[in-house]
């Protein structure tokens, strides 16, 4: 099954029944870089996926996103798409452009809903795409599916 239509049917199950986020198999610990200008956001995604055993480090200026990346070389990393100076679709292609980054799995986090934002990530190289406000189940059925 292609990962978008295991992310939607994961989607669809989490919102008819949230108990199904405990069927969800446990995670493997993965090394995570959240960027996110929201400074709450970053943060508190990175302390609650560290409760679940990631290394998880935050950013909030997609400036030195590249070079946390290129330090920290993580599994995934979690991108708002609406961010100032490097919004995420641009900072995604940066990750691809870079030979040490092309194994990271790319999530984009964003309030957009529309099918439009879902096939630019697509383009950009993001493997998977979180709405906000972020769902917990499926945030740790991305995580357990991606970065290995």
């Amino acid at each position: 099954m292609p990962p978008q239509k295991f992310l939607l049917l994961v989607d669809l199950l989490t919102e008819l029944d949230p108990q199904w986020s405990n069927a969800v198999a446990p995670i493997t610990p993965k090394r995570i870089l959240i960027v996110d200008d929201h400074p709450d956001t970053a943060e508190s995604l990175a302390s609650l996926l560290t409760l679940d055993g990631h290394e998880a480090f935050s950013v909030v200026d997609p400036r030195q996103a590249l070079g946390a990346a290129k330090a920290l070389k993580p599994q995934l990393a979690m991108l708002d798409l609406r961010m100032p100076h490097i919004d995420g679709l641009e900072l995604a292609r940066l990750f691809r452009s870079e030979p040490e980054l092309k194994g990271t799995c790319l999530v984009a986090i964003t309030a957009e809903t529309q099918d439009k934002f879902r096939q630019l990530t697509r383009h950009a190289g993001f493997d998977a795409y979180l709405k906000k406000p972020i769902d917990l189940a499926m945030l740790r059925s991305i995580v357990a599916q991606f970065g290995n």
